[in-house]
């Protein structure tokens, strides 16, 4: 239902408030149980769906602000650690922070060092690339084992998550990156 919500056409003004307002109220839900039941992709996909409404039109301050209060409880709460989250999950959490420029610093520095100590190759490549994609907007450093392990595995990315990571790479200053 979020997705729905979510991919509503951005050309439709009327409908695109719709959807907001209906979202709105389900992400600040979720917010008022304090993710008390929760599972890791619930999570994952309110954030997700919170920044893509976000990102799509004029709620981008109000999506933020919805993101880093959701990050603080969630890092307060005593929901699922990251650890037990699937690579999509991380990915779109972290996506969605970076895309509205939320400023997260206690989430984003528990999923990266959650990440730092996961080999990448759990991940798929776009999940890589988002990841990376997400780090580098949020100015948050890699482990450079992240970058080793998209290394032995580089011809699995398409061209789109190289063009990703590579800029990741860049963005970070990391040497030593092909």
């Amino acid at each position: 239902a979020l997705a729905a919500l979510a991919r509503v056409a951005p050309n439709d003004v009327s409908r695109q408030q719709g959807a907001a307002d209906v979202l709105n109220v389900l992400a600040n839900e979720a917010l008022s149980r304090q993710w008390d039941g929760f599972g890791s992709q619930s999570i994952s996909n309110i954030f997700w769906a919170v920044a893509v409404m976000g990102a799509a039109g004029s709620h981008q301050p109000e999506s933020a602000k919805w993101v880093e209060d959701a990050s603080k409880l969630l890092m307060r709460s005593n929901t699922m650690p990251f650890a037990h989250y699937r690579p999509q999950e991380l990915s779109n959490v972290l996506w969605a922070v970076a895309a509205l420029s939320a400023q997260s610093i206690e989430l984003t520095t528990s999923i990266s060092e959650d990440i730092a100590c996961r080999c990448p190759s759990v991940f798929r490549p776009q999940e890589v690339a988002n990841v990376a994609w997400a780090c580098a907007t949020l100015r948050k450093d890699l482990d450079q084992r992240f970058f080793q392990a998209v290394v032995r595995r580089i011809t699995a990315y398409a061209p789109r998550d190289l063009a990703n990571i590579t800029w990741a790479a860049a963005t970070l200053r990391l040497s030593g990156f092909p």
